[in-house]
């Protein structure tokens, strides 16, 4: 198992360059992840079950994956700040990746980008990530 992190955003990146990944809404929501971390911006996190909408800012992420597997089984753990708390949250998603990502018929650059992580299961939750973040700095 290799793990991945925030603290290294360019093999973040390098990782979704992977052939598996490059072109899927996986790979295109961890390059989210990665621009929204460098631009700071916040992000709008739902939670499918119950609807409660948070808008957080990104701490940390990570990425545990089997070499040769990438993008099948990954475990992704996000780590947020609820905008206006000061509490950790962490959102940990286990054998995630290329099948679990779906991304938004309404997402584009020009609006914003929106992404269901898990939409048919029980933990199940939407990313919608400002447009500017394709700007990074």
């Amino acid at each position: 198992m290799n793990t991945i992190t925030s603290e290294a955003l360019d093999a973040c990146l390098k990782y979704c360059e992977i052939t598996k990944l490059s072109a899927t809404n996986y790979g295109t929501f961890i390059r989210a992840l990665v621009y929204t971390m460098n631009t700071e911006l916040p992000v709008e996190i739902v939670d499918n079950e119950t609807g409660r909408i948070m808008k957080a800012q990104l701490k940390f992420f990570s990425i545990t994956y089997t070499e040769g597997q990438e993008g099948v089984l990954d475990n992704l753990n996000i780590q947020y700040i609820v905008v206006g708390e000061e509490a950790l949250k962490t959102l940990k998603f286990e054998k995630i990746g290329t099948v679990n990502v779906i991304q938004d018929k309404k997402s584009n650059a020009r609006t914003f980008y929106r992404y269901y992580i898990n939409l048919n299961k029980s933990v199940s939750y939407r990313f919608t990530f400002n447009r500017r973040i394709s700007k990074a700095k």
